[in-house]
């Protein structure tokens, strides 16, 4: 993840990277986490991973007005059930059918399914890709090589 200056946001999110973040915080920390398939986030904020980078990014950038709503609403109730309504009704308001190549949907199922232990190769082989044009349309979509995500497949 490239090097961030220290700063101060109410909701965050991040693309995937292969390299640890760490976020401090003054010992108070209150928040739900929200972790979402590549084609989930593209469905929420309607681009690909690969344009959040690896880089920590402020919700309201993504989300809008959205962000907001979601905060206050939120911090209104006291119990979990209710949270996460607010959360399916936002969420399900901006879902999209943003397509995602098949090809590309079906190497990040074999590879993550995997848990890191599929060879990129044969993933290619399976596709009808060769391994540079894999690789190529995985970092654009996905925003890291397919090995990167099969390493942090391991981790997860």
């Amino acid at each position: 993840m490239p090097e961030q200056d220290a700063t101060d946001w109410p909701s965050l999110a991040s693309g995937i990277s292969p390299v640890p973040c760490i976020i401090g915080h003054d010992g108070n920390q209150h928040g739900i986490q929200l972790a979402l398939t590549p084609l989930g986030a593209r469905a929420l904020f309607g681009l690909p991973t690969a344009a959040l980078g690896g880089w920590l990014i402020d919700l309201d950038d993504l989300l809008g007005p959205d962000a907001r709503e979601i905060r206050d609403r939120v911090a209104e109730h006291d119990d979990w059930t209710a949270r996460f309504a607010v959360l399916d009704e936002v969420f399900e308001r901006r879902a999209d059918d943003y397509a995602m190549d098949p090809s590309l949907e079906h190497a990040w199922a074999r590879l993550v399914e995997a848990g890191g232990r599929e060879r990129v190769g044969t993933v290619a082989d399976e596709i009808g890709w060769s391994r540079r044009h894999l690789v190529n349309k995985f970092v654009a979509e996905f925003g890291v090589t397919p090995k990167d995500s099969a390493r942090i497949a391991r981790f997860c």
